[in-house]
């Protein structure tokens, strides 16, 4: 069996945001179809179902980041278009009890391993999640989902039967030997090509007027004679119409704005010579009656803008010593404020009254009491 080129998985990273941190998973993907410069890519529904805003592909080195991102419903499954032509292997059409496929992924590569990209397994159970079981031991680890599992035909035709899914035990492998260190032969799950085919039907449809083409599957036969099998089991390719046909759908392009196409009855020819002005149209209703302002509205709004404006309003400052002075005099007030206060009123030469009042008392001057004094009318 020949092993695939590491051209045909992808490298696969996907960031979300989760509490204000940044979480970034990791995996591979496979692809499987190519139109109109778009490429079909296949992975594991896990990686992305949290980030299909944020899902790049890396293709020799360049990161692409992939749209158009379907999630199967309840498979672990999911599909994705990046723009580019990338190397396809086509959908198969299935496995059988027994049969040898190639799992392939970047797991060792993504956790810094020597171990190759792929590894042989044999067919263990069949569903729409089957297994698959490496005599040596080895299974899918982080960073294998979303890989594929393929299977190489008698012709050498290689075709995608499944994407890998998880491995089984209770603990995250850090090896592709985790399990078999312990004496353990762990399975590796992967969506089965049938769960496969019926989702990408159900997203791009299938094809028509039996003008779709040919595959070849790989099936694993035993020569019997009579009830008694002979020889060794023997690999044979069945040959059948590949059950998709691959549509891109269109994307806008973010780094193109598109351009605005103006509305047809809108749209305005020539300036013509300009016509006669027309009638005066007829007076419109009067409007609402308006609001008289009182004083103390106005003594308001003036008091708030200068209140808001004080610090533009502020004068330069006065000269050096000028607010020590000005200390000084709010003392001496204040201390002529605690004095005393006395009134002598004359006449003619002569004192007619004289009257001390204490401090902070109200000075009253009776007017006919000093007409009486004085002598005056």
């Amino acid at each position: 069996m020949a092993a695939p080129c590491t051209a045909e998985i992808y490298e696969i990273t996907a960031c979300e945001i989760v509490g204000g941190s940044k979480i970034e998973g990791h995996g591979t993907a496979v692809c499987i179809a190519v139109r109109d410069g778009k490429s079909l890519l296949l992975t594991a529904k896990h990686i992305v179902k949290d980030c299909t805003q944020n899902t790049w592909v890396a293709v020799r080195g360049t990161w692409y980041l992939a749209g158009n991102i379907h999630l199967h419903p309840r498979a672990d499954l999911a599909t994705m278009e990046v723009s580019g032509t990338l190397n396809p292997t086509p959908l198969g059409a299935g496995v059988e009890m027994g049969d040898t496929v190639t799992v392939a992924g970047y797991g060792p590569q993504l956790h810094g391993q020597t171990d190759g990209q792929t590894f042989t397994a044999t067919i263990d159970t069949l569903d729409d999640v089957a297994t698959c079981v490496a005599p040596d031991g080895q299974h899918a680890m982080p960073g294998d989902s979303g890989g594929a599992v393929f299977a190489v035909a008698k012709n050498k035709t290689r075709c995608c039967v499944g994407i890998v899914s998880y491995h089984d035990g209770s603990t995250a492998a850090t090896s592709r030997r985790f399990y078999a260190r312990q004496k353990v032969r762990a399975r590796t799950g992967f969506v089965s090509a049938k769960t496969i085919t019926k989702f990408v039907e159900t997203q791009y449809g299938r094809c028509y007027g039996g003008a779709c083409p040919i595959q070849i599957r790989p099936q694993v036969q035993q020569p019997f004679f009579g009830p008694f099998p002979v020889g060794p089991p023997r690999t044979i390719g069945i040959v059948e119409p590949v059950p998709q046909q691959y549509v891109p759908v269109p994307q806008p392009r973010y780094d193109v704005l598109p351009v605005p196409r103006p509305d047809p009855i809108s749209t305005q020819g020539p300036r013509g010579q300009q016509g006669a002005q027309g009638p005066q149209g007829p007076q419109g209703p009067q409007g609402p009656a308006g609001l008289s302002v009182t004083q103390e509205q106005v003594e308001e709004v003036v008091n708030a803008w200068l209140n808001s404006n004080r610090d533009a309003l502020r004068g330069e400052q006065g000269p050096a010593g000028s607010e020590a002075n000005l200390i000084a005099l709010e003392s001496r007030l204040a201390e002529l404020e605690r004095r005393p206060f006395r009134i002598i009123i004359s006449s003619d030469g002569k004192i007619v009254d004289d009257e001390t009042y204490p401090p902070g008392e109200p000075v009253v001057l009776d007017l006919k009491r000093l007409r009486s004094v004085s002598g005056a009318k």
